[in-house]
Formats: structure tokens, C-alpha cells, sequence
């Protein structure tokens, strides 16, 4: 045993002797010959690459790959002959240690086995005009007869490629590469250990950088092939600690370079695939976010040439993640998603030529349930959207998500099932189009400027391209059964763009109206502001639009009812045409019938608060005059009134007035013009009659007076009402009036009664208008002091003058 130890001593001390005879040996050749090998590394190394060379010492190392000989270079670099020009030497190391094969070293021709680089700077730069600072020799006569490559280690080395005429700089700092050549009959196996950071991986400067400041990890094998092909198949790599599976290769001929890679990487979050694009695409996505991991696949094909983009084909897929977007927060989120930067492939592969699909997309917008079989973004530098979108929902969550202060959902359901297509660019010249229809059923919806409830509510509004058409929405408003029908032409393009100019067209049909049910029309409209949850999404925007429009756009509404009714008002056969403006509502036209007869009416009324401004004119004719006074409640005058007046009347009308918001006209603001005739006339309790009777024709009643056709024009303000001359011709007496009668002011008349009314009309006479007074007297019927109305003669006229003045007075 000890005899077995002493000679495996003896063994260990002579080769340690020899080693330390062959370092000595090494060193001492090194250092008597160093300027001959540096300048035979020199020539060596310009075999390969043309340039200057230098080396600023070279010395043995004993340590670094302990225990084989290494031989170490310091301060080596290498330039090319325009390096005045650049500035950019193509390789500087601060210290390259080569490790001699020990057994090579008793051939006479040592081996390399490992080359380790360290602090060291790889810069390939190439001009604009394609000059590159690496330029590679004519190929050397020497053949390498061991046709093999030493292993390689980098540390702390950079690697820059920088290509200004092709905007490419990359950019990455390996802090340690490991690289391990194995030599076979069909190529080499290259087994990589590498740690490296990437400042940046820039194919179009002008874009950015992919992989910026990004972390790379990973242990793998390449294959590189004799028809000079890269290829690797699911190879592990992290990047920014996150695992990502490569397979594919690199053809590097130049004849035909091209390439295909595979990316695979699961449970990764989104804002770390967005922080590995380059900074124009990460700006595309800053407003989106999706709080859950996804799995990411894809799939680049191409040519490696200049100017030539690869096929992208990226996949994606989420279950239940919540996703933030510029329109709100989705929760619950499932689909399947790809990417494609050839929809059409007779077009190059730019963003103008790539799509976004989302496909089966289900989840939640603000409690919302939503469904889409498919979602497509095409041209990523003007984005155009297509889709389909399905829910129902309840009305009530419309309200935070709108923020209308015009509309506010009470109860009620609805169902969405649209199809979209537009812009996402303002101002595009792509026309916007919307199909599809929303579902209202068991509604109520209050319109808030009015106080307003339709309740009972059911409809369909149908999109057609940029049209709105509202089709069987039935609708209650109190006692008021609505059938509804309408439509907003240019919707879809007007309403972000100018909603004030959009008119809402709207027609309406009931078998009963009741006016008192939209009595809030007339008061002071409503400024209340609803709670707002936020104010970034695209439906409260849409809101906001919707208020504009109904304040300021246009409305023409059209109503037909069987039964109109306002307190004492009743009327049938109702056909009515309305034009709301802002604050105006204007009466096109209105034909009803009422009180035996018929009434066209048009005219305005304006919102001025509390107080409103009614214009109207109106035609009537053969209307009953009891029920027509009774219904107008006297027209705010109480000069004749239902109880004074029968017949059958036929007039023009034109009348001015406040309208309080309950819809009482202010006396003292009422202006009318009236041209009429009243046929089958009766004047009872009339009191200036009576008066004429106590003064001239004591044993005639006067109570009940039947006259002849009446015609006049009258002109009232507030309590007055002046007239011209006007034939009374009745079956009591004849006479011509005119002047003013003003039962609150004072009533100043000219009563002319020609003489032949001395003589008492036969009960059987027609009673037929002569239009002459003949030989008469003169009387004048005036409110006296007392606030009486008095009776007195007037040979001199004294009250036709003084009512031309007084009637002018109250017109002006």
C-alpha cells in the first residue's frame, strides 16, 4: 500500500514538474519573443479582418484558467482605415485571455481552447453609404486542419450595431456570455449561457426601442447548419424575468436571408408585453390596461434584407380579467385575440395594412353585461373599428354612465344588439355607420327640464347607417296614452361633431289627450344637475351630446289625437304640427274641431321662465260661441262672456299674451285683433243693452236680444275691447255702435238708434242688417265716477271724438 502511494506520488511530482517546467518554459519564450508574437497575432488577425491592429502587451497567465496555460492580451483593438472619419473602433478589450489546449503543447503547434473577452467593446458600425468598420479579408489560403473553434467567454462586453442609413441601433450589454462550440459532420452546436442587459434593439430609430433596459437570461443551444442556417427549437430565455420560449431560424445566405421565429409565453402581464415594444407602440397602448395575466404567442416570417417588414401573426387569449380602457373600466373579460400586420396581402405589411380581432368577447362594462362575437381595430395609424355588441341590461345603471341632466332612467330593462362601424380618429373622412336596434320594455324615463314622467314605456329604436329610427314606442304621460314614432337623420355623424344641429322628427297618435299632463312645458325649465360617477368614458360623452341636442337642436312634432282635453277645452279629430327651437315652440299648423264647428290655429310660444310669450292666429269657423268662450274661459276678458253671448261664430284671430307656467293668460298683457261674424246671435244680461233700455225703450226686455248677422273687427288690450261702427239690428230694437268697452277702465260708446225703432218690430219680421242708420239719435253710454254705466244724450257726438282718440291711446 505505501509502495502504490509513493509511486502515485512520484507520478503527481513529475507532472508537476513537467507543468511547471512548461509554464517557465512559456514564460520565458513569451518574454524573450513578445514583440515577434504580437506582431505574428497581428498578421494573423489582418488574415481575417483588414485594419489596423494593436496589442499592448501580451504575458502569460498561470491563474485565470488554472490549471491549464492561458496566454493574456491587454489593451488590444482594432480599427479600419476611415476610423478618422467614424470614430468608431469595431473592437477594443481591455483583456483577452486564450487557453492553451495542454496536450497541443507538445506538437509544436498549440491549440486554443477557450478565448475569454473581458471589458471589451464590440462596435459595428456601418455608414450610409454601406461602408462598414468591419471589413472582412480575402479568405486565407490556410486551411484549419483541426477545423475546430475554441470556446468562447465574454465579460462585461458591449455589443453595438449601429446602421444610421438603415435606422438600426442595437445596443446590449452582456455581462457574461458563455459560449461553448461543439464540431459535427453536419455543422456546429453552439450551448449558450448568457446574462446580458439590452439598452435597446432599434429597427427604425424613429420608432423607438424594443427590449429597452430589459434584463436576458437563459441557458440554450443553437445549431448552425453548413447551408449557414440558425436553428433553435424551444429555447428558454427570460426576459425582464419572465420565461419566453423561442423556436425557429436564421437562413444567413445572401443570396436568399430569411428567417422564421416562434415566441411563446404564458400567465404574462400586460404591461410587461407592452414595456418590451418600442416607445411609439407603448404610447398606443398608455390608455389601456389589463389587471390579470395573459398568454401570448407569436409568429414572425420574413426576409432579413433591408426595408423588408416580416409577417406578424400574434395571438392572445384571457378568461376572466378586468381590462381599463379610455370608454371605462370591463370586468369579467373572456376572448380570443390576434394581431396581423397583412389583412390584405397584395399590400405591404405596414400599419395601414394591420388588424386587431377580438373574437367571442364576453364581460361587464360598469355592471353592464356585454357580448360581442367579434371586435376588429384595422389601420393602426387611423384606427377604423367593426363590431358587434349584444346586452341587456337594466335602464337605471344608464344614469351615472350618461350623466345626462336632460334624461333620467326610473325602472325598466333594455336589450342592445348593434352593429358598429367607424373611425377612432376625429375628424376621419370614413363615414361613421351604425345598425342594430335597442329594446326598451317596462320603462319610465323622466325628462328632467320638465319634471316630464313617461312611464308604461316599450319601443324599438333601429340604427340604420347614420340614421335613428324610432318605431312602436308606446308611452304613458299621466292620464295619456302615447303611441310614438320617429327618427333623427345624421345621428351618428352630428352628434359629437354639432349636435344643436340635429332635428328630431316625431310623431305622435293617442286616442285621448290630456293637455294638463304636459303643463310643466310652460314653467321654467329644470337646471338640476345629476351625480356623475365619471367623466372619461364614451356613453357619458354621448350623454353630454344628447343634452345639446335636445336644448338647442330642433324638434317637429307631429300629433294626431281623437280627444283633446284641457280643463274646460275639449276638442276632436285633433291634427297638429310642432317645431320646438331651444326655448321657441312653434305652431306650424292645428286643425281640430270644436264646439259644433271647425279651428285652424298657428302661432308661437316662448320659454321666458315663469312668464311665457304666446303668439297665435287662429280661423274659426261655425263654432258654438257659448262652448267657445267657455273652453278659452272668456279669453281672459270678462267684457262678454259665455253668459252674454250665443250664436254660431265665424272669425280671424290674432292674439298676443303672457302665458303664466299654469297656463293663465295675464289680462294686462293681452292684445288681440278679431274679424268676425256671428250669425244666429244672441246678446242676454248684455248691460250696455239694458242701460239703453232704461234710458229710451222702457217697455222693451231687453234680457234676451236675437240680432242679425253681426259683423266687426274688434281690437283688445287687456280689459278693453274697441270697435267701429257695428250694425246691431235685432228683434227688439236697431242700432250702430262704436267705441271702447272696458268694463274694469271705463266704457265710453256711440250709440246711434235710428228713429224707426220707435215703432216695434212684429214678432214674425226678418230681421235683416240695412247698413243705414237713417234719421237717429245720438246717445253715449259712459262709466260715470260712481264706476257706473251711465246712459246720456249726444246730439254733438262728444263720444265718437273723444273714443278716436281714446281708441288710438289704447293701441299705441
Amino acid at each position: 500500500m505505501k509502495k502504490r502511494l509513493h509511486f502515485t506520488f512520484r507520478i503527481i511530482g513529475v507532472i508537476a514538474a513537467l507543468v511547471i517546467c512548461m509554464w517557465l518554459f512559456l514564460w520565458a519564450y513569451i518574454s524573450y519573443n513578445k514583440t515577434g508574437i504580437i506582431e505574428n497575432v497581428k498578421i494573423r488577425i489582418n488574415r481575417q479582418v483588414n485594419g489596423k491592429v494593436e496589442i499592448g502587451n501580451l504575458a502569460t497567465d498561470f491563474f485565470h484558467h488554472f490549471p491549464n496555460i492561458s496566454i493574456r492580451f491587454s489593451d488590444v483593438s482594432i480599427r479600419d482605415s476611415l476610423w478618422n472619419r467614424h470614430h468608431h473602433e469595431f473592437f477594443k478589450a481591455e483583456k483577452i485571455f486564450m487557453r492553451l489546449n495542454f496536450f497541443s503543447l507538445f506538437t509544436g503547434n498549440p491549440g486554443i481552447s477557450k478565448i475569454t473577452v473581458e471589458n471589451a467593446l464590440i462596435y459595428y458600425y456601418t455608414d450610409t453609404l454601406g461602408y462598414s468598420n468591419f471589413v472582412k479579408a480575402n479568405e486565407s489560403t490556410e486551411k484549419n486542419k483541426r477545423n475546430e473553434i475554441p470556446d468562447l467567454l465574454f465579460k462585461s462586453t458591449r455589443f453595438i450595431q449601429d446602421y444610421p442609413g438603415h435606422n438600426k441601433y442595437h445596443d446590449v450589454d452582456l455581462r457574461e456570455m458563455e459560449c461553448k462550440v461543439k464540431t459535427g459532420d453536419s455543422g456546429y452546436i453552439l450551448k449558450i449561457d448568457l446574462n446580458a442587459l439590452v439598452h435597446g434593439l432599434a429597427f427604425n430609430t424613429g420608432n423607438g426601442s424594443y427590449l429597452k433596459e430589459k434584463n436576458l437570461k437563459g441557458k440554450f443551444e443553437l445549431r448552425i447548419t453548413k447551408a449557414k442556417e440558425i436553428q433553435f427549437n424551444k429555447i428558454k430565455l427570460n426576459i425582464d424575468n419572465q420565461p419566453f420560449f423561442f423556436s425557429g431560424f436564421f437562413l444567413t445566405t445572401k443570396n436568399q436571408p430569411s428567417f422564421s421565429l416562434s415566441i411563446l409565453t404564458k400567465k404574462i402581464d400586460f404591461n410587461k408585453v407592452i414595456s418590451l415594444l418600442t416607445q411609439t407602440t407603448q404610447q398606443k397602448f398608455k390608455s389601456f390596461n389589463i389587471l390579470q395575466t395573459i398568454d401570448v404567442s407569436a409568429d414572425l416570417n420574413g426576409s432579413t434584407d433591408y426595408k423588408t417588414i416580416p409577417l406578424a401573426n400574434i395571438n392572445f387569449s384571457v378568461r376572466d380579467v378586468d381590462i381599463e380602457t379610455p370608454v371605462g373600466r370591463f370586468n369579467n373579460c373572456s376572448f380570443t385575440g390576434s394581431f396581423t400586420n397583412e389583412v390584405d396581402k397584395t399590400k405591404p405589411r405596414l400599419d395601414k395594412n394591420s388588424m386587431f380581432a377580438i373574437k367571442k368577447f364576453t364581460g361587464k362594462w360598469e355592471n353592464i353585461p356585454l357580448t360581442a362575437n367579434e371586435i376588429e381595430v384595422s389601420n393602426i395609424t387611423e384606427p377604423f373599428l367593426k363590431c358587434d355588441v349584444h346586452s341587456a341590461f337594466d335602464l337605471v345603471g344608464l344614469n351615472d354612465l350618461t350623466g345626462s341632466n336632460s334624461i333620467q332612467f326610473i325602472n325598466g330593462n333594455g336589450k342592445m344588439d348593434i352593429v358598429y362601424k367607424g373611425s377612432l380618429v376625429n375628424n376621419d373622412t370614413i363615414e361613421t355607420v351604425l345598425n342594430g336596434n335597442i329594446r326598451l320594455k317596462n320603462a319610465a324615463i323622466k325628462y328632467l327640464p320638465r319634471q316630464m314622467v313617461l312611464k308604461n314605456m316599450e319601443g324599438n329604436f333601429v340604427f340604420k347607417n347614420k340614421d335613428l329610427f324610432i318605431e312602436q314606442l308606446n308611452a304613458e304621460a299621466g292620464a295619456t296614452v302615447l303611441n310614438m314614432s320617429g327618427a333623427i337623420r345624421n345621428l351618428v355623424e352630428l352628434i359629437y361633431k354639432d349636435p344643436e344641429k340635429l332635428t328630431l322628427e316625431w310623431n305622435i297618435s293617442t286616442a285621448y289627450l290630456d293637455l294638463a299632463d304636459f303643463i310643466s312645458f310652460l314653467g321654467k325649465k329644470n337646471k338640476a344637475t345629476l351625480k356623475r360617477s365619471s367623466g372619461n368614458n364614451k356613453l357619458f360623452i354621448t350623454g353630454n351630446k344628447i343634452d345639446r341636442m335636445l336644448e338647442h337642436g330642433t324638434a317637429i312634432l307631429k300629433i294626431q289625437a281623437g280627444k283633446v282635453n284641457y280643463k274646460k277645452f275639449t276638442a276632436t279629430n285633433v291634427t297638429t304640427s310642432i317645431s320646438s327651437l331651444q326655448n321657441d315652440i312653434i305652431l306650424n299648423s292645428a286643425k281640430l274641431n270644436h264646439a259644433g264647428g271647425a279651428i285652424v290655429m298657428s302661432g308661437s310660444l316662448s320659454d321666458n321662465g315663469s312668464i311665457n310669450s304666446i303668439k297665435l292666429r287662429s280661423t274659426v269657423s261655425n263654432v258654438d260661441i257659448p262652448s267657445l268662450f267657455h273652453a278659452f274661459n272668456n279669453f281672459g276678458q270678462d267684457a262678454i262672456t259665455e253668459q252674454n253671448m250665443k250664436g254660431q261664430l265665424t272669425a280671424d284671430i290674432s292674439l298676443r299674451a303672457s302665458l303664466s307656467d299654469k297656463a293663465v293668460i295675464d289680462k294686462s298683457s293681452l292684445t288681440s285683433m278679431v274679424n268676425f261674424s256671428v250669425v244666429n246671435g244672441e246678446l242676454n244680461d248684455f248691460e250696455p243693452l239694458q242701460k239703453v233700455s232704461e234710458t229710451m225703450f222702457k217697455k222693451r226686455d231687453f234680457s234676451k236680444v236675437q240680432f242679425a248677422e253681426l259683423k266687426n273687427k274688434l281690437e283688445i288690450k287687456g280689459s278693453a275691447i274697441s270697435f267701429n261702427k257695428m250694425e246691431i239690428r235685432s228683434n227688439v230694437f236697431t242700432m250702430f255702435v262704436e267705441g271702447v268697452y272696458d268694463s274694469k277702465k271705463g266704457t265710453d260708446m256711440s250709440i246711434q238708434v235710428p228713429a224707426r225703432n220707435l215703432k216695434k218690430i212684429a214678432d214674425n219680421d226678418i230681421i235683416i242688417n240695412k247698413g243705414k242708420a237713417g234719421l237717429n239719435l245720438r246717445l253715449r253710454a259712459k262709466t260715470g265716477d260712481d264706476g257706473k254705466l251711465k246712459i246720456s244724450w249726444d246730439p254733438f257726438r262728444k263720444a265718437g271724438n273723444a273714443n278716436k282718440t281714446k281708441i288710438k291711446t289704447i293701441l299705441n
